[in-house]
């Protein structure tokens, strides 16, 4: 009987773990280079660490989490400090002194003239932060060179990953992996006045979001039942 209880409580748990994961996708629908991610049921390799964390903290032992690192489709802004990337590359920025990276290139001046990320992080190029002049438009070229007046100021360090099963999302578009899963990315260019969207397919997760919360609810109801049922069988023996 409690075997039974059990699987009806962990159905519930996976369950509430993959909702969970649909509404993040959904609501960074409009986050710049959002890459998507899912539940699915599978096994874990906890042998990696990310930020002195276990490689995928967010599951149990049979939920895996799932990232879908397609690219999202360039969209043109206008903008000069909007820059998108085609190809498998992403942006080296820091957080809370460690290494991260992301795809989001909605970029701006910070008061210290040093080129950052929408949250404020600073890009990392060959020579460290890019620091620029706040009256004077830069250009980012397709290879990544970073150019105001037509000095070079430095050069993008874009990445690619080894294993995309040991990154792990920490929200607002930021990745993290060790480092010893990092290496230089091939085959990418950099597009000005373009930025990525995100790859979160809207119309799919709401199918997935009503077909889940369906099976929460006949989950709930057969938990009910049986609880009713074992209820009914005590009494029973009671009397």
């Amino acid at each position: 009987m409690a075997d039974v209880v059990q699987a009806l409580g962990d159905a519930l748990n996976k369950d509430m773990q993959a909702i969970s994961q649909i509404a993040q996708n959904l609501a960074n629908v409009n986050t710049p280079g959002y890459k998507a991610s899912s539940m699915v049921t599978g096994q874990i390799d906890f042998s990696q660490s990310v930020l002195g964390r276990k490689s995928i903290p967010q599951v149990n032992e049979s939920q895996v989490m799932v990232y879908d690192f397609k690219n999202g489709a360039l969209k043109q802004s206008e903008r000069s400090l909007d820059v998108a990337i085609s190809g498998n590359a992403f942006f080296k920025t820091s957080f809370q002194g460690q290494e991260v990276y992301t795809r989001n290139g909605s970029l701006k001046i910070n008061d210290k003239g040093v080129l950052v990320t929408s949250l404020g992080f600073p890009l990392i190029s060959d020579s460290g932060d890019v620091n620029v002049n706040q009256s004077t438009s830069i250009k980012i070229a397709a290879d990544g060179r970073v150019l105001q007046n037509d000095t070079l100021l430095a050069t993008l360090e874009l990445v690619s990953f080894d294993n995309l099963q040991l990154v792990e999302h920490l929200g607002g578009g930021l990745l993290a992996t060790s480092k010893t899963n990092v290496k230089p990315a091939e085959s990418w260019v950099i597009h000005q006045g373009y930025i990525e969207a995100s790859n979160v397919n809207t119309s799919q997760e709401m199918v997935r979001m009503m077909e889940l919360s369906k099976h929460f609810e006949s989950v709930q109801k057969a938990l009910s039942i049986y609880d009713q049922a074992l209820s009914n069988g005590i009494n029973r023996i009671g009397q």
